[in-house]
């Protein structure tokens, strides 16, 4: 399995997401919570974070088009 707290590229952007404030831990580290700030950059933290550095696609096709 992947462990998104010691694999890359997953290690690096957690880090990098609570680092900026778009990201936290509960009190007992089990699960990942957004911050107010990552709330309000959703789309630009889906396509920058996950889509680009952890799914590698850097296609038009990741990116919304409303």
């Amino acid at each position: 399995g992947i462990d998104l707290l010691s694999d890359e590229p997953f290690r690096s952007t957690f880090t990098e997401l609570i680092d900026k404030g778009f990201m936290s831990r509960n009190a007992d580290a089990d699960y990942w919570i957004p911050t107010l700030a990552g709330e309000a950059l959703h789309e630009e933290i889906m396509y920058v974070y996950f889509h680009e550095r952890v799914g590698g696609c850097l296609d038009a096709v990741c990116r919304r088009t409303s």
